[in-house]
């Protein structure tokens, strides 16, 4: 629990490479909540160093953001029980809320280290697009389909091999 711990007090001091903002009318608090936080997508690219880099990804694998949907996540799989193997109480909810924790830390240290090694900036950019279904069309058909693919695949290579 104490990388996790240093992770979280790593990101939260906003860091210097953040004193420009990123959103043109952003008041004070706004901008300091963006730098602890980092929810607000930047509207057009700006120049990605390699500290904020690394900023952005002790937000994404340990700050305070990641830590809340973890933790609310575990509570969903605590309420589903799932997986059954680790049962109820506390000590199963520290075992869902870890899991999902490192889950995460790899996922985002897996990004990170690609990013880092292709130059590739994989920030979320805010769409110009106006209208719901513009917006969403795209992700929901994406997540759907390969939703689909992993649902149906295995039936498919099994009956291939009888």
């Amino acid at each position: 629990m104490r990388p996790i711990l240093l992770l979280l007090l790593l990101s939260l001091p906003a860091a210097p490479v953040f004193a420009q903002s990123l959103v043109p009318a952003a008041t004070e608090h706004e901008t300091t909540l963006n730098k602890i936080f980092g929810m607000v997508a930047p509207d057009e690219p700006s120049q990605l160093t390699e500290a904020k880099r690394f900023h952005l990804y002790l937000l994404s694998a340990g700050g305070p953001i990641p830590i809340l949907g973890e933790a609310i996540g575990a509570g969903f799989s605590q309420w589903e029980n799932s997986p059954e193997e680790w049962g109820q109480g506390w000590n199963a909810y520290g075992h869902r809320f870890g899991s999902n924790l490192a889950y995460n830390g790899i996922r985002q240290t897996i990004t990170y280290g690609t990013s880092v090694v292709f130059h590739e900036d994989n920030r979320y950019f805010a769409s110009h697009k106006h209208g719901l279904w513009v917006r969403t069309g795209i992700s929901f058909l994406t997540t759907a389909g390969f939703n689909i693919v992993r649902e149906f695949l295995p039936d498919v290579l099994h009956r291939h091999r009888k």
